[in-house]
């Protein structure tokens, strides 16, 4: 699961920032650690599920959501407009692993107009990319 949900690092962050969507996923306290638990009891790769049927985690012990990229993208706006109501930039994401294997996940918002410089982020997974736009465009009030 590590690799569809954001980090725990950004997962903070996106909860501090107010980030409030109902998800699949969050990051939880337990005897081993904080881990990877879901309310869906057919969950596979996640250490337990909260609620009513399964192993029990109790909601104290739930730190902040866990998002899938998916979630995220759905938080996104598939592009941003100026204060005349122009569409002024594109969400465009790509995959570059042969530049860059650490962070090869690309997202930015593409200019449609010369000399405005678009919004980019690189990270290691797709929900990370996801979460750090999600992150500075609600830090620039875009969001």
């Amino acid at each position: 699961m590590d690799k569809h949900c954001v980090s725990l690092e950004i997962s903070k962050e996106l909860k501090e920032a107010g980030y409030s969507r109902k998800g699949e996923f969050y990051y939880s306290n337990s005897d081993e650690g904080i881990v990877i638990v879901s309310p869906d009891k057919n969950c596979k790769g996640c250490y337990g599920v909260f609620g009513k049927n399964g192993y029990e985690v109790s909601e104290r012990s739930i730190i902040c959501p866990a998002p899938l990229a998916t979630e995220l993208l759905e938080g996104l706006p598939g592009y941003l407009e100026n204060q005349k109501g122009e569409m002024v930039r594109q969400l465009m994401i790509e995959k570059h692993e042969e530049l860059d294997k650490k962070e090869p996940y690309y997202i930015c918002y593409e200019p449609n107009i010369e000399r405005i410089p678009a919004f980019e982020m690189y990270a290691d997974t797709l929900s990370n990319a996801l979460a750090k736009m999600w992150l500075y465009l609600r830090k620039e009030k875009l969001i």
